[in-house]
């Protein structure tokens, strides 16, 4: 798969969560045992998060497990072994389909609201989130009829507005803390 996308791999969910929590991938593809710890823990976390397609691979194929993977929102699953032709082809199909566009406005608001305070543009935050600026720009305005960078300065304003309610800081210190330059 490495000769036709970017791909990043992690060997336990505490590698995967630090990597998670740098980009959003377009494409999540996890197995159900990471060593000794349960992959769909992180699934569960993963679509809290985000709604990029994810992909589970497993050797403990059972019924409980698929439904499990299902309840979670998989939206692939694959038992081992399997072979690559079989795993290009899922990979494809599930890049292709992409994140349902409610999915990516709820995860770009999350986002927004976890990183209020930092420097962002309008292509960073799509980028971040691994979508192309367009279609985060519609679902967005579709799902809250706004834009993100709309929400992103209606956040940093309640947010200052607090501070101003409930501190004594500066106009111009709480500017800063909230994110306006």
């Amino acid at each position: 798969l490495g000769k036709r996308y970017q791909m990043r791999g992690a060997l336990g969910l505490a590698e995967a969560r630090e990597m998670l929590q740098r980009r959003i991938p377009s494409l999540l593809i996890l197995d159900v045992r990471l060593g000794d710890e349960d992959g769909l823990e992180l699934l569960s976390e993963f679509r809290r998060m985000s709604g990029a397609p994810v992909l589970l691979i497993t050797g403990y194929g059972s019924e409980a497990v698929a439904a499990r993977a299902l309840s979670l929102r998989a939206d692939g699953y694959l038992r081992k072994p399997l072979g690559i032709d079989r795993l290009r082809t899922t990979v494809d199909t599930l890049l292709a389909e992409g994140p349902r566009p409610e999915h990516l406005a709820e995860r770009a608001r999350a986002y927004i609201d976890r990183i209020a305070v930092e420097p962002v543009t309008s292509g960073e935050l799509a980028e971040r989130l691994g979508v192309k600026g367009v279609h985060l720009l519609t679902a967005f305005r579709d799902r809250y009829g706004r834009t993100p960078m709309q929400h992103l300065r209606r956040v940093r304003l309640e947010r200052a507005q607090e501070l101003l309610r409930t501190t004594a800081l500066s106009v111009s210190e709480i500017a800063s803390q909230v994110g306006f330059r």
